[in-house]
């Protein structure tokens, strides 16, 4: 169920959805250190930064830009997309 999940999630702009996945069954793991999510939360912002930095130089290098195609995506999945599409929101 979750691979089906994170399948739909990526599908849907969520690039960096498989590395949460994998951070917070690190979490999982570390519970006798990191009781709480709170307490985990800085090595989950550490961990964004690096993602971060990842897709945006994959979105540097791609002539079609990865950028572009999440957000034309999400533009033509969107009810903001649809109505600007001349169609109702359902």
């Amino acid at each position: 169920m979750i691979m089906a999940l994170v399948y739909w999630e990526k599908e849907c702009g969520f690039i960096w959805i498989e590395e949460l996945v994998a951070e917070l069954e690190s979490y999982e793991n570390q519970r006798d250190r990191y009781p709480t999510l709170e307490s985990y939360m800085p090595k989950i912002i550490e961990a964004y930064k690096i993602w971060a930095k990842k897709y945006r130089k994959l979105d540097l290098q791609d002539k079609t830009s990865l950028t572009k195609r999440v957000m034309d995506k999400y533009d033509r999945n969107s009810v903001t997309g649809r109505m600007s599409a001349g169609t109702q929101a359902a």
